[in-house]
């Protein structure tokens, strides 16, 4: 982790189940979810960065958390691509857009490509 940038982002797996945060560290504020919206989920995110990120970045007690409750998972295998999707219209200030739900298998598929380009460029590197 790169503590001079001015964003802090993670997935991390709770239980064979994904969740995510950004932490914004402009504007103090840091953006939690869980795809199944669960409150004990939500609560082990918040206190995960109040106890390892924060005193890494110098900002203990100054954080203010927002769960993020627009998006929730409606199958038992999206939570990573839920995950993923936040992630990026957070980074990218969009909006959400109810009709992402119909087009999660494009999603996962555009997520895997991404995955394999950043494997294949790691290898490529590798072998220079």
């Amino acid at each position: 982790m790169d503590i001079s940038n001015d964003r802090i982002i993670a997935v991390i797996c709770l239980d064979h189940h994904w969740v995510a945060y950004m932490l914004d560290k402009r504007t103090q504020v840091c953006y939690t979810f869980d795809p199944l919206q669960l409150k004990a989920n939500l609560a082990n995110v918040k206190s995960s960065v109040q106890n390892v990120i924060e005193p890494q970045v110098g900002m203990q007690n100054k954080i203010t958390y927002k769960e993020i409750d627009w998006c929730k998972q409606r199958d038992n295998s999206s939570c990573g691509v839920w995950c993923l999707v936040v992630l990026e219209l957070l980074l990218s200030e969009s909006p959400w857009a109810d009709s992402l739900y119909k087009v999660q298998p494009y999603l996962r598929m555009r997520y895997l490509y991404k995955a394999i380009a950043v494997q294949e460029t790691e290898v490529a590197h590798d072998e220079d």
